[in-house]
């Protein structure tokens, strides 16, 4: 920072980051399964698979020395997980040993990095009642990811290992999907500038706008213009509207898929979720506007906010439930999303009932419009009751968020949907509740210690799923309150002490029927934490 003429300041930022992790994969080879299924199972069996799948015994005898068939019914299952809910069918003489198991599935690591440089200059003067401040920035992102061999769709894209000519390129495995390594960049450049002027005494206008292009995913000028105009020295209202811009990131455009295990209701059945890139992204923009009121008074400080989103070319990922769904629809809805649905046998595309499909295999696109709307709110009072204490509340109510339709070749996947107030399995949507809102009261204990409470809620959804209607829960997802505590004590200026109850009541999240049976975007799992530090400023 410094000055770059007498009346121009600047400062100039420049970071570089980098983000590295890895995860480990376990799954069942399809090839060992198979061959354990008839007899050949085993690190010493010697049989294989030919490219065809059929078998080459290489001398071996089924079920003899080395070789072992694998049981896949509840005949070989003791128990449960940790001992419990023991089975009184097993069969001891029929269990699958351990050794098989371990042979029958695979273990791989995938691994990747994220480098991240930034570079921006920024000029800021002021001229009588403007002050201006514009600027220019340089953003590189570069994304990469390795994989070995046994989960790496370019050295084993089929079910036998080393065989590269099958037409379902699906990887070894059962349910988690092979993937390919990358090494991916993305180039922005962009220029801005803001600008606020006083009119009068009453009146603050500040506009501003954003140039920013991506090379071939397009570019995009996004202004922005608020107003603020005070009634009296106590109430103001307040405006704003802009537009905004999202270009897809590397791994979006990237054509390889990213595999997970979903409940799948046709089926009855966890089935692998293949979520694939796409490089035919568009940006994503929204256009979005707010109207507000201020009050802030000698110990009463409170906003009200309106505010209104319409997304235009969001991405996102298809729901696989809906695809699911237009398949089982039949007619062209099916035609629609048919190469995208996988069955057996041999894992060939669409050609069975959508009880037995195997994997859905869901783009990252363009989805349909979202319109959202809603109200924002502030309330703090300051009052001395023998000690100083600041009540408040703060929230949000979310007056409505509708999806347009959903076609894929003009062809009609999935009708429009409201989605606030609902848990949202069945749509793009997360799960949305209408009513997020916190109070909390702050105690001041002298000049060096404070006490601060929050209660926290999150309001019921509904859960428009025809089977839950008869489930214990209903077709709600309860509301989900908590209280947390924080204790602040500064014993003098370098050193500090803080504890705090999180989930004081220790209460669960509510019932939500899915793979976690309860809301992970809304709820915590965690019951009561309880955690205490000192800091030391030098």
């Amino acid at each position: 920072a410094g000055a770059f003429t007498d009346d121009v300041d600047y400062t100039l930022n420049v970071s570089n980051s980098r983000t590295e992790g890895g995860y480990g994969s376990r799954d069942a080879s399809i090839e060992k399964t198979k061959l354990a299924y008839l007899g050949y199972g085993g690190e010493s069996c010697g049989a294989t698979l030919n490219p065809d799948e059929t078998l080459s015994t290489n001398g071996a005898v089924a079920g003899q020395g080395g070789c072992e068939f694998f049981n896949p019914f509840s005949t070989g299952i003791q128990s449960g997980y940790f001992g419990q809910f023991v089975n009184p069918n097993f069969d001891a003489s029929v269990a699958n040993s351990q050794e098989l198991q371990d042979w029958i599935d695979d273990e791989w690591f995938s691994r990747g990095k994220n480098d991240l440089f930034t570079a921006d200059i920024v000029f800021q003067q002021e001229l009588d009642n403007v002050a201006v401040a514009y600027g220019v920035q340089y953003r590189h992102n570069k994304v990469s990811q390795g994989v070995d061999d046994i989960g790496n769709l370019n050295v084993n894209p089929c079910r036998v290992t080393g065989y590269t000519g099958c037409e379902n390129r699906t990887g070894l495995h059962s349910f988690l999907g092979a993937t390919v390594p990358y090494d991916l960049d993305q180039t922005v450049y962009a220029a801005f500038a803001e600008t606020s002027i006083a009119l009068g005494e009453n009146l603050d206008v500040s506009a501003g706008m954003r140039y920013e292009t991506y090379g071939s995913s397009g570019s995009t000028f996004d202004p922005k213009l608020s107003v603020q105009y005070r009634l009296n020295d106590k109430l103001s209202i307040r405006a704003s509207t802009q537009t905004t811009y999202l270009a897809p990131d590397p791994n979006q455009l990237d054509p390889s898929a990213s595999t997970s295990l979903q409940i799948v209701l046709q089926t009855l059945a966890f089935k692998a979720i293949d979520t694939t890139g796409n490089p035919d992204l568009d940006p994503e923009s929204s256009f979005t506007y707010n109207l507000g009121l201020v009050y802030s008074g000698d110990n009463l400080q409170a906003t009200i906010d309106y505010w209104h989103f319409d997304i235009d070319n969001p991405i996102q990922s298809e729901s696989y439930t809906q695809l699911v769904a237009a398949y089982g629809a039949g007619g062209a809805a099916r035609d629609a999303v048919q190469n995208q649905i996988v069955c057996p046998p041999g894992f060939a595309v669409g050609e069975c009932d959508v009880s037995a499909l195997e994997r859905v295999q869901p783009l990252i696109v363009n989805g349909p419009s979202v319109t959202t709307n809603g109200l924002d709110f502030f309330v703090n009072y300051d009052i001395n009751m023998g000690l100083p204490v600041s009540l408040g509340v703060e929230g949000s109510y979310t007056l409505s968020k509708k999806i347009d339709p959903y076609f894929k070749e003009g062809v009609l996947i999935a009708e429009g949907v409201e989605t606030a107030g609902f848990y949202n399995f069945d749509n793009p949507s997360r799960p949305t509740p209408d009513f997020k809102v916190r109070a909390f009261a702050n105690v001041s204990m002298g000049a060096n210690a404070s006490l601060l409470a929050y209660v926290n809620h999150v309001g019921e959804m509904t859960d428009r799923r025809a089977g839950t209607q008869s489930l214990p829960s209903g077709k709600a997802v309860d509301s989900f309150t908590t209280i947390d505590l924080h204790l602040n004590v500064a014993f003098n200026d370098s050193l500090s002490f803080t504890a705090s109850v999180v989930n004081a009541g220790d209460q669960d999240p509510p019932l939500a029927y899915g793979d976690l049976m309860y809301d992970s975007y809304n709820h915590s799992p965690l019951g009561r934490i309880i955690k205490g530090g000192f800091k030391y400023r030098f």
